[in-house]
Formats: C-alpha cells, structure tokens, sequence
C-alpha cells in the first residue's frame, strides 16, 4: 500500500481507513503487507513487510500527514521493493494499491511495478481532473474511486 499526499478535505483519513480495510483483507487472508508513505520530498517505508496485523488502526493514527510527494521516485522506491521481495520469494504474487489525489506534475509512464496494481483515486473535488485515471493507465493498473472501491468490498 503507498499513500500519497492527502491533506485535503479529509482525505488522509480516508485513505488511513482504506488502508485499515485492507489490511484486515490481508488478515483474513494470511497475507503479507508492506505500507509506504510519501511526502516531505522522501518515500519511506512506513511499515516493513510482515503478516498483515488483526488491528493497525494505532499505526494508522501515529502517521502524520505531509505534502510534497515525488511521486516518480515512489514508484521506482516501490519497485526496487518489489524485486527485492522477488529475489527472496519468487513465487510472491504482488497486490500494490496506490492511493493518490492525483496531483502529480512528474513524468513516470517509463516506470511499471510487479503484480496486481490497483490506483485508488483519492480525488475529493467539485471539478474532477481525472489524473487519477490518467496514472493509472500510465501504469497499467486498476483504477478505483475512493467510494467505489468501498461499495465493491
């Protein structure tokens, strides 16, 4: 899971209860989860890869909310991640939800990451930019609005 910069509107708690969902997806399921987050000119992982825990909701609070997201240098964090868990797990099958506004001026069309990709478009405005949908065909992943993923779980 990577979260983008979401300081409008409510929008980083929003993101912090998708990120919550799935994580008891990955609970129920016995998978794995990684939570990168970006902002302040850096990617950080946020949370290493482990079993996705029963309750994050503490985790989730603790995270602050910043601007400036590098959204190119994300996506090459997140897939440098990527080959490293591949090295060590070949058989891993990847599941990578990015959770963006869509506020991204960077050029990443080069870039891919590994697996399932899911773009959760956290766009809360009156007149919709449609970047969200424009990233993810960018990278070739599925795009999702942040009510209509919910209304599909």
């Amino acid at each position: 899971v990577m979260i983008a910069s979401l300081l409008k509107n409510q929008q980083f708690g929003k993101a912090k209860s998708l990120v919550q969902w799935i994580a008891e997806q990955g609970y129920l399921k016995r998978e794995q989860l990684v939570v990168m987050g970006f902002g302040n000119q850096q990617v950080d992982v946020l949370l290493g890869k482990r079993r996705s825990p029963k309750d994050i909701r503490a985790f989730l609070d603790s995270l602050p909310a910043s601007g400036g997201t590098p959204f190119r240098e994300m996506i090459q964090q997140a897939a440098q991640y990527q080959q490293r868990i591949l090295q060590s797990s070949p058989d891993c099958l990847m599941r990578t939800f990015i959770l963006s506004d869509g506020r991204v001026n960077q050029c990443f069309e080069d870039l891919c990451l590994q697996g399932e990709v899911t773009l959760v478009d956290m766009e809360d405005s009156a007149v919709k930019r449609g970047k969200g949908r424009e990233i993810a065909n960018a990278l070739s992943a599925r795009y999702f609005s942040f009510p209509q993923l919910l209304a599909g779980a």
